[in-house]
């Protein structure tokens, strides 16, 4: 992606919305998506649209033992759609894939987005623009900030 996309940015609306999230309280945020995932049935397009989704067998699908509830709406997919956006930190390089395939019309790349801009921040890391790099997820090392954790 370095050399194709370097210079390509998420479109003004997308950065327009962020800017409102990222104005939010945090339980203004919590609110906004709660309201959003109440929407989502569960019908895991996203996840089957998304190039970065390759687990064989994803914990979201996994009932023994059950992480995630199967029960679409609620806490059962307010779990989920973060936990996906979350296991895509640092391989996500915002396709938009996964919110064309919702069937909802979730803003699901204004939560990666979200995301992205904390892995940026905080671990100076930016998916797909460095093929020798090691993924963000797979490069812990014990001498790393872990002031962000409370």
């Amino acid at each position: 992606l370095k050399d194709k996309y370097a210079a390509l940015m998420p479109d003004a609306d997308l950065l327009a919305k962020l800017k409102e999230l990222a104005a939010m309280t945090a339980q203004e945020r919590a609110a906004f998506w709660s309201e959003q995932f109440d929407k989502c049935t569960r019908c895991n397009a996203c996840r089957a649209a998304c190039p970065g989704c390759y687990c064989q067998l994803c914990a979201a699908r996994k009932n023994v033992p059950q992480w995630i509830s199967t029960v679409a709406g609620g806490q059962g997919s307010f779990v989920w759609n973060i936990m996906r956006a979350y296991h895509q930190a640092g391989r996500c390089t915002l396709c938009g894939a996964c919110q064309a395939a919702c069937p909802q019309g979730i803003p699901l790349m204004l939560l990666n987005l979200w995301i992205e801009q904390q892995v940026e921040d905080e671990f100076e890391f930016k998916a797909g623009y460095d093929p020798e790099g090691k993924p963000l997820i797979g490069s812990w090392k014990p001498d790393d900030d872990d002031s962000f954790m409370r």
